[in-house]
């Protein structure tokens, strides 16, 4: 199995938001919320009590991006197990169940530099969006973005949370954001995205705006398969390495 990973130019710090951005659009999931150790956990753990084999590490990272439906699902076929759609059924609702169990105090599972980020911000007059693919849906308890917001430091500090199920469009579709602040987005000004992943790159290019990328684990993977990233994505070791201009 080869997995096909990006080479990184890691900018040099700091990287500054410029004045004129009036929104940042955060990613969730591994940008503001550590969830990667819960996810691959619980996940691990619902296939043990079924009776199936671990899925490595390296493969749950190659495919941990977009639904976590998808998510799961992929990452089972590319370890090589077939489960039926009954099995995969089951999985991804023993997952939800032990997912939300998990989660007991958000502020533990955020990333430092990012709510110090989301703070200088605020304190800066920003409006700050979260964007994800994580569902609002009553399955997810505790583990909704809008639950996860309300019940941790980010309160207070963004103004608007979408969430996977709130259209029939998904991150990175532009459509996704149109759907709630209309075609021409006009409300959210000028806009940068912050995210982990090679989707948040691409929401930013559907955008027509810039990104800033964190690396949580070793590579960005699929990120070779945008062209041309590297005039409108910049990457970073830590968002300590991002200051807000005039914050």
């Amino acid at each position: 199995m080869t997995l096909v990973c990006c080479t990184l130019y890691v900018m040099t710090p700091p990287i500054t938001i410029p004045s004129h951005i009036q929104t940042i659009v955060w990613d969730l999931d591994g940008t503001l919320l550590d969830s990667f150790g819960i996810y691959r956990d619980c996940l691990n753990e619902v296939l043990q009590k079924l009776g199936k084999p671990e899925v490595p590490e390296v493969v749950l990272r190659h495919n941990h991006h977009g639904f976590i439906e998808d998510s799961i699902a992929n990452a089972l076929k590319e370890a090589g197990q077939k489960l039926t759609k009954n099995e995969l059924a089951r999985v991804i609702h023993d997952f939800y169940i032990l997912n939300n169990a998990f989660i007991k105090d958000v502020d533990h599972q955020l990333f430092e530099d990012a709510i110090d980020l989301a703070y200088q911000a605020h304190q800066s007059g920003k409006q700050q969006i979260v964007v994800t693919n994580r569902p609002h849906g009553t399955e997810r308890g505790k583990g909704s973005p809008r639950n996860l917001v309300a019940n941790s430091r980010l309160h207070g500090f963004i103004d608007y949370i979408l969430c996977g199920d709130d259209s029939s469009y998904r991150k990175p579709h532009r459509q996704f954001l149109e759907a709630r602040f209309g075609s021409d987005l006009a409300d959210l000004g000028e806009v940068i995205v912050i995210g982990d992943q090679f989707v948040d790159a691409e929401l930013a290019r559907n955008l027509g705006c810039n990104a800033i990328l964190v690396i949580r684990a070793k590579k960005i993977v699929h990120l070779d398969r945008i062209g041309q990233w590297q005039g409108f994505v910049q990457i970073v070791p830590s968002l300590r390495s991002v200051q807000i201009a005039g914050g």
